[in-house]
């Protein structure tokens, strides 16, 4: 048998093929292999929540020249990332118990400062959006 760490798609497939076959794979390399699979969707998660959060601050702090030029773009970005997530969450819903308030309220916390830093804008300190309208997407 392949090694997940030298080819994990082999691995993947040959230890699905394994199951099919009721032969017996590694019980503790499957494990392992769940919940390097969780940790990425979880990272995944999170990221896009960082990219949403980042630009809906950009849309509403951000003005002149920067804006205009930039407007449109945030704007796909966030309508992407909201359709990106709301796929993931279809395919597991039980992702979206991660986003808990002290989760927004930390990732907020983080964006807000780079984009305060980036922008020279001052945003508030309290997150300002819930889940519900960080899901909807950009007008």
């Amino acid at each position: 048998m392949v090694s997940k760490e030298v080819d994990r798609y082999a691995w993947m497939r040959e230890t699905a093929q394994r199951l099919r076959d009721d032969d017996d794979p590694d019980p503790i390399a499957m494990a392992d292999w769940f919940d390097e699979v969780s940790n990425s969707d979880r990272r995944e998660v999170m990221s896009r929540l960082r990219c949403i959060i980042e630009h809906r601050l950009k849309l509403d702090h951000v003005t002149g020249p920067e804006l205009e030029r930039n407007r449109r773009g945030w704007d796909v970005t966030i309508s992407e990332q909201v359709a990106q997530l709301a796929t993931i969450f279809e395919e597991s819903p039980s992702l979206r118990r991660l986003l808990t308030a002290e989760v927004l309220a930390k990732t907020y916390a983080s964006v807000r400062r780079s984009v305060a830093k980036a922008y020279g804008v001052n945003p508030p300190v309290e997150c300002p959006y819930g889940y519900a309208q960080l899901m909807e997407e950009a007008e």
